[in-house]
C-alpha cells in the first residue's frame, strides 16, 4: 500500500511541474509581447512629438514671415521625409465687421507600403488684413 501512495504522490508532483511550466511560458510569452507593443507605442509617440514639434515651426515661421495665408502651399518636413502639409484658406463670415480667412494645415503621413493617411488637421481663423 504505501508504494502505491508513493507513485501518485511522485506522478502528482511531475503534474505539478508540468502546469508550472505551461504557466511560466504562458507569462514569457506575454511579457515579450507586451514589451514589444510597448516599444512600437513609444516609437510612434516619439514620431508623433516631432511632428508636432515640425508644425509648430511652421506656423510660427509663417506667423514671423508675414505669410500671405490665401495662397494654398504645400510641402514636407526636412526632418521627417515621410510626413507631408498641405494648406489652404477659404473665406469665413464676417466677424464683428471684419472679414475672416478660415485656414487649414492638412498633415499627412506616406507610410512604407504606399498609403497615404490624413493624420492631423489644424484649423484656424486669420483677419484678412494679415492676408496682405
Amino acid at each position: 500500500m504505501m508504494t502505491m501512495k508513493r507513485s501518485r504522490c511522485r506522478s502528482m508532483t511531475l503534474v505539478e511541474v508540468v502546469a508550472a511550466l505551461a504557466l511560466l511560458v504562458i507569462a514569457a510569452s506575454s511579457l515579450l509581447l507586451a514589451h514589444a507593443r510597448a516599444t512600437r507605442q513609444i516609437a510612434w509617440s516619439a514620431e508623433r512629438v516631432r511632428v508636432s514639434d515640425a508644425l509648430n515651426e511652421l506656423v510660427i515661421g509663417w506667423r514671423l514671415r508675414h505669410e500671405d495665408w490665401s495662397r494654398p502651399a504645400e510641402g514636407v518636413f526636412e526632418e521627417l521625409p515621410a510626413w507631408r502639409w498641405t494648406r489652404s484658406a477659404v473665406p469665413y463670415d464676417q466677424v464683428n465687421g471684419d472679414s475672416l480667412l478660415q485656414v487649414r494645415l492638412d498633415v499627412v503621413h506616406d507610410g512604407l507600403d504606399g498609403t497615404t493617411e490624413l493624420r492631423q488637421v489644424v484649423i484656424w481663423l486669420v483677419p484678412v488684413a494679415e492676408t496682405k
